[in-house]
């Protein structure tokens, strides 16, 4: 389903809470969506003048996540794309792994408690990192020693030049805070992971070991309730600032 708002105020849509507004803003839970959004796009371009920079046919677009990365220094004047499926579906299992897609508009956070919930192991130090799961590749997220890039198997995104294509993990060229998303304009819409069922700890990164020691030793719930609290103690919670 394709929901679409026009002169959207965006003070509810980006941890600064600025108060900008975008011309159109659209919001899709259907990867089949994005064709016939990018077809409304280039429409659009026969009636509006644009800046080319970040457009397709002169009319400006971007992908709105989260919103954590984002200052907004003026209004928008092109259109925001939003995914807002959540869907965590696993693909296959076995004894010592699984393997999960997960949908671009799930917070990355949920993610995680889901993973550690279920005994997978992984992507427990990246606990409490806001943002949803598409944005997660982009700048190859990373903490206490562990970057997304280690678990992802492939990113399914939407190229409006070429259509749908699946990345493996070395076509993502990730690399600290890098991906080939910094440089190719697309729309993730799905990431697919594997997790581990055997335990696999990583504590020598800060103060990890010692906090985890204190609760108990290394279990996932443990890593995962230090490195929250951890997080919470030094750096500020944008929705108290």
């Amino acid at each position: 389903m394709i929901r679409q708002f026009s002169d959207i105020d965006l003070s509810d849509r980006n941890s600064f809470h600025v108060a900008a507004r975008a011309a159109r803003l659209v919001e899709f839970d259907e990867a089949a969506d994005l064709p016939e959004i990018f077809h409304e796009i280039q429409k659009e371009s026969t009636t509006r003048g644009c800046d080319a920079e970040g457009s397709l046919g002169g009319w400006r677009w971007y992908v709105l996540s989260g919103g954590n990365n984002m200052l907004f220094a003026k209004d928008y004047e092109g259109t925001l794309i939003v995914p807002v499926a959540k869907e965590i579906k696993i693909v296959s299992e076995a004894e010592d792994k699984t393997t999960i897609d997960v949908s671009a508009g799930l917070e990355w956070d949920d993610l995680v408690e889901w993973a550690v919930k279920r005994g997978l192991w992984g992507i427990e130090n990246l606990s409490a990192i806001p943002g949803k799961v598409g944005a997660a590749p982009v700048q190859n997220i990373g903490a206490y020693g562990v970057e997304v890039g280690d678990v992802i198997d492939s990113v399914t995104a939407y190229f409006p030049d070429s259509g749908f294509r699946t990345l493996t993990r070395e076509e993502c060229k990730f690399g600290y805070r890098d991906s080939i998303f910094k440089r190719e304009r697309c729309v993730i819409v799905a990431l697919r992971m594997t997790l581990s069922s055997v335990d696999a700890p990583r504590l020598g990164y800060g103060d990890v070991e010692a906090e985890v020691a204190r609760r108990g030793g290394a279990s996932l719930r443990h890593i995962r309730s230090a490195i929250c609290d951890i997080r919470a103690a030094k750096l500020p919670d944008p929705q108290e600032i």
